[in-house]
């Protein structure tokens, strides 16, 4: 029973204030590691 998932953090400063912090290019390879899986998704067996 259950599902699989995934999870995908970004590393951050601040993160509980109004001036949270992330490094634009740590974003854009999160963005490039979650479209490269996404790609491939199909291709992988991901039953539990």
């Amino acid at each position: 029973e259950g599902a699989a998932v995934i999870t995908l953090s970004l590393p951050t400063r601040y993160v509980h204030s109004v001036v949270e912090m992330a490094h634009t290019a740590d974003l854009k390879a999160a963005i490039d590691l979650l479209v490269a899986f996404l790609e491939t998704a199909d291709q992988v067996d991901l039953t539990l």
